[in-house]
């Protein structure tokens, strides 16, 4: 298995932003998945690339055993965290129209 550093997974984000900016999709910010160790260095790093960063996800080690099935995955931690940077951020509430 191959070492993923924080570092290493900043060159592929910063790669994938160039591509989807150069297709001009809407971009409404990043989070980070899969954090092992805390660490603020993908968060500051983000934000000189000129795009939100949202938050982060821990790992979970019970997110793969629940693949496939709804009502599992929505009691991991990983739905948890999702739920917890959808209702914090202003960008995903829903507009009076």
């Amino acid at each position: 298995m191959q070492d993923v550093t924080p570092s290493r997974s900043l060159d592929v984000v910063k790669k994938l932003l160039n591509l989807l900016k150069g297709l001009k999709v809407c971009i409404i910010g990043i989070i980070e998945n899969m954090r092992l160790t805390r660490s603020s260095f993908l968060s500051k790093e983000i934000g000189a690339l000129d795009v939100p960063f949202l938050g982060e996800i821990d790992f979970d080690s019970g997110l793969e055993d629940a693949i496939g099935n709804v009502d599992d995955i929505l009691k991991t931690r990983f739905a948890e965290s999702m739920k917890e940077i959808i209702v914090s951020k202003e960008i995903f509430k829903l507009k009076d129209r």
